[in-house]
């Protein structure tokens, strides 16, 4: 939140490569944190429930953030700029986000402690992530996922603007719907220990079918009820998002037992790198292919048309022509 050291290309590189830099230190502190939830325990009732408690906390952390950025920066810089404001906050967070982590790293234990093997290489560690049935057909499934929530949580505000008139109402439907994402985690986490993880998925995709097929075929008219009903195809997603947490460390095994190779952090690093890629997919998805196939669509029907090139000519002559 501070300035760029320059102004023009310079200003510009500043950010690009403040950003890079932030986003390596991250993805080298969140991936080793993910691949831990492997080594706490093997049993994967287990695994789920460290997913779910993270997913909870993480939505705490959200509310906090949220709620809390504003006067949290006030109070520490003591100033009413916003660049101050969010510059306090951001130092505070991230200083109590380290202790956390700091805190985490010198307490927890290991369950799960593999033998000392050799490093694989990169191009040793793909083959055995693509000889991952588990892991393979796992993060395919949650790409698709991925790809559909992104499209409706993108089309959410289009459709009140332009179908409800409502903008308000649209911006209080995404704060709803953040805050049940927190409420439906036990929810999920109680029906996990009944029916299974792999199952938990096929009940919380079926409600989102269900949900949108219904949509599609009587439609909403008014604010209230598109709300209600995204806040409850919200509590379906979720289910979704826990499934895939719950069962990305299980893959682990399935891999070692397949390949011989126990990857651990390829697990979680990859799998974070194909969301970015599912989210990027849709919005290119959502430009320029949806575009594409109606277009394609429209053709299809076209061929259909019977007036084609003369055809309707031939046909004002048939109707001038004299009966025999």
């Amino acid at each position: 939140y501070l300035p760029p050291l320059g102004s023009g290309a310079i200003g510009v590189a500043c950010v690009v490569i403040g950003h890079l830099l932030f986003r390596t230190a991250y993805a080298a502190v969140n991936v080793p944190y993910l691949a831990m939830s492997a080594r706490i325990s093997v049993h994967s009732n287990d695994r789920a429930f460290v997913a779910g408690m993270r997913m909870l906390f993480g939505t705490m952390a959200w509310v906090i953030v949220a709620r809390g950025t504003v006067p949290i920066g006030a109070w520490l810089s003591g100033s009413a700029v916003a660049a101050d404001t969010y510059l306090g906050a951001a130092i505070f967070f991230a200083l109590t986000a380290t202790a956390i982590l700091l805190v985490v790293g010198f307490t927890y234990r290991e369950e799960v402690v593999p033998s000392p093997t050799p490093v694989p290489s990169i191009a040793e560690s793909l083959r055995s992530l693509l000889g991952n049935r588990a892991f393979v057909t796992l993060n395919l499934a949650m790409m698709a996922m991925i790809v559909a929530v992104t499209v409706l949580n993108k089309s959410v505000l289009y459709y009140f603007r332009y179908f409800l008139g409502d903008d308000a109402a649209g911006q209080s439907a995404l704060a709803w719907m953040g805050l049940v994402s927190g409420l439906a985690v036990p929810v999920w986490m109680a029906v996990q220990r009944g029916i299974g993880t792999r199952s938990l998925w096929f009940l919380a995709a079926g409600l989102c079918i269900a949900g949108l097929s219904l949509f599609a075929l009587i439609g909403i008219a008014t604010t209230t009820t598109m709300q209600i009903f995204l806040v409850a195809m919200q509590a379906a997603i979720v289910g979704l998002h826990f499934v895939f947490w719950a069962m990305l460390p299980n893959t682990i095994e399935y891999g070692e037992r397949a390949t011989g190779l126990r990857l651990e952090g390829a697990v979680f690093g990859l799998a974070s790198l194909l969301q970015r890629v599912a989210m990027a997919m849709a919005t290119r998805w959502t430009i320029a292919l949806v575009p594409l196939g109606f277009f394609a669509l429209s053709c299809l029907l076209m061929l259909l048309n019977p007036l084609g090139r003369g055809a309707h000519a031939r046909i004002v002559r048939d109707l001038q022509r004299p009966e025999a």
